[in-house]
């Protein structure tokens, strides 16, 4: 054998060889475009290849694939897929936990375009390059985009507005009449969030008192008053309060027992402190209970004709209260 004819048989045999190795290509082009931490890195390609493996010839017309990866807000990822063969294209979306789900994924799909018989399970998958995995996560699943929940701002809560009051109750008192008299109250005020102002009148049943030089004759004595108080609200479980506050007083005197009785009369100021409780029996409705002190400036004496000096406010003086408060 002359060693042209060598040469020519090693030059066939090499070219058989080339041209059954072409015939195992692949005829397929594959775009892939995603973020630095999910590139093909040809495992694509291999494990299309290993799906598929040599037992098909080369299709007639190029299968072209274009992949486009994008991560999700969840740390999840997803691929899309544009496919075209000769004049027939398809598009479909892949959802997977880690970029090495959608790459097979999309392998697996690709192999499927190429053999729709091809069996997933021949065979184990081509290795991939060493990557930091995240917590496992559920296995791929096709989802259809959920629209995005806007939340409504919660309107800000607003407070509370100034409350109308109402008050009518019962009186007792001790040091402003001659002797321990009742009397009746009634009030209108408004309530704040930590504070009320409050305008109160009081009229008090008479009272008399005996001279100390007729026996028989005296005088008769009448009360009215007026107060304006700032109160502190409630705020505790007790419903425990105080007001506090300037208050006048006018007195009116008719002298009795005597051939020309005469009278008089007198206004002064004075300043009074109070503690009040409260009973809460509806929303809107309260009892109220209250105990005193007041003390006049410049108390009057009271001189009748034909008596001399009858009666004097005392120097301190106390009352007590309980009523019904309407609030609205």
């Amino acid at each position: 054998m002359s060693p042209w004819f060598r040469v020519s048989l090693l030059l066939l045999a090499w070219l058989v060889h080339a041209a059954a190795a072409s015939s195992t290509e692949l005829a397929v082009n594959l775009s892939w475009q995603g973020p630095s931490e999910c590139q093909d890195d040809g495992s694509v390609g291999q494990e299309i290849r290993r799906i598929v493996g040599d037992s098909l010839p080369v299709p007639d017309d190029e299968l072209f694939v274009d992949a486009v990866v994008t991560k999700t807000a969840d740390g999840s990822w997803a691929v899309s897929l544009r496919t075209r063969v000769a004049d027939r294209t398809g598009e479909r979306t892949l959802i997977g936990a880690t970029c090495a789900e959608v790459r097979r994924a999309t392998a697996l799909i690709v192999a499927l375009m190429i053999n729709p018989n091809v069996r997933v399970d021949s065979g184990p998958p081509a290795p991939e390059p060493p990557v930091e995995r995240p917590t496992p996560r559920p296995a791929p699943v096709a989802q259809p985009e959920q629209p995005t929940r806007t939340e409504q701002p919660r309107p800000e809560s607003k407070a509370p507005g100034p409350q109308v009051e109402l008050g009518l109750g019962a009186l007792a008192g001790l040091g402003v009449l001659p002797e321990p008299s009742g009397g009746f109250e009634a009030s209108a005020g408004v309530a704040f969030s930590a504070v009320a102002l409050e305008l109160s009148g009081s009229a008090w049943l008479p009272r008399s008192r005996v001279s100390d030089s007729k026996l028989r004759a005296g005088g008769e004595f009448t009360l009215l008053g007026a107060e304006l108080l700032v109160c502190s609200r409630p705020l505790t479980p007790a419903r425990l309060g105080g007001c506090a506050g300037p208050a006048i007083r006018h007195m009116r005197g008719e002298g009795f027992g005597v051939s020309a009785p005469g009278h008089a009369s007198a206004t002064w100021a004075a300043a009074t402190v109070e503690a009040f409780a409260l009973l809460e029996l509806s929303a809107s409705f309260w009892l109220r209970a209250t105990l005193g002190a007041e003390v006049p400036f410049r108390p009057p004496s009271f001189s009748l004709a034909g008596l001399g000096v009858v009666h004097s406010p005392s120097a301190v003086a106390g009352h007590a209260g309980l009523g019904a408060l309407l609030r609205f």
